[in-house]
């Protein structure tokens, strides 16, 4: 990430100056690790409209891990003791539980959304859908709408992707556990005081419309899409996106193609957004979302 850069190369030996840094983190982001790269610039001899780092640039780094008792970040300096930190900081992300909830995530999501059809026989989902049926499919859905949650949050710990994404993500599976709860309610309503049957089969026009809405809420959080934030300019992956985006794809192969989607969503979001009266995002509720054709 730059801090600084001057590409003009001046005469007599004052060349361009940089000084850049990148960030990693290990375990569930307890060690932070920060390089910082400066010196000159020179014109790239293959090509001198570019200019790349001079071989003789510096490079210094700053090692910090968290101290529990101080309850801050300390800074490192021993190299044995950090890679010793580094080495017992990975092992955490091998844990039992650290497996099992990447293996959820991802046997549900293609069980769910990528085999949609299988899911929904196996589950009694369709052609005809008792209340039993679809109020246990609703319970299946809400945990793992809230296995999900923590799966993302480790992701985000670990520095697999940033807060704000993560953050976005969290907030639309709790939406939609929120929505799968006044569903429930509802039917709860219908069978214990308006004594419907458990096996029976409903399709009145307020059920029906519940489910339609149900089943939207769905389709945005688990087919590829990205919440997109006109004020900031970013993109912010979806459940389906985040999916979608660790498997090799044509659509997204390099830095260039990622760019031009980015700015045509965000013009296409922007007027939309002017369409609504709409300006500025300020909350969750002002993101639009951009389902993205894979």
């Amino acid at each position: 990430m730059p801090i600084y850069r001057n590409e003009l190369i001046a005469p007599l030996g004052r060349g361009g100056k940089f000084c850049d840094y990148t960030v990693q983190t290990y375990g569930i982001g307890n060690l932070v690790e920060i390089t910082q790269s400066y010196g000159k610039l020179e014109f790239n001899t293959q090509d001198i409209r570019c200019v790349k780092r001079a071989s003789s640039h510096e490079v210094r780094l700053f090692r910090f891990y968290y101290n529990d008792e101080a309850k801050r970040y300390k800074q490192e300096n021993n190299d044995q003791r950090w890679e010793q930190r580094v080495r017992e900081a990975n092992e955490l992300l091998y844990q039992e539980e650290v497996e099992k909830s990447l293996r959820g995530f991802l046997q549900f999501y293609e069980d769910f959304w990528l085999d949609r059809g299988t899911f929904q026989y196996q589950n009694k989902l369709t052609p005809l859908v008792f209340v039993s049926d679809l109020q246990a499919f609703l319970h299946l859905l809400w945990y793992r709408c809230e296995d999900m949650a923590n799966f993302f949050t480790v992701l985000h710990v670990s520095g697999e992707i940033p807060a704000q994404e993560k953050d976005v993500i969290v907030e639309s599976l709790n939406r939609l556990k929120a929505e799968i709860d006044d569903l429930r309610l509802y039917l709860n309503g219908q069978v214990f005081i308006h004594g419907k049957a458990l096996n029976g089969v409903y399709h009145d026009h307020e059920h029906d419309y519940r489910l339609r809405k149900l089943e939207d809420s769905i389709k945005r959080m688990f087919q590829p899409a990205f919440y997109v934030d006109v004020t900031q300019e970013q993109l912010y992956r979806n459940v389906g996106q985040y999916y979608a985006s660790l498997k090799p794809t044509k659509h997204f192969c390099n830095a260039d193609m990622m760019k031009e989607l980015k700015e045509q969503l965000i013009e296409q979001v922007r007027k939309a957004m002017t369409i609504k009266g709409k300006q500025t995002v300020t909350s969750f509720n002002d993101l639009e979302i951009a389902f993205v054709e894979l």
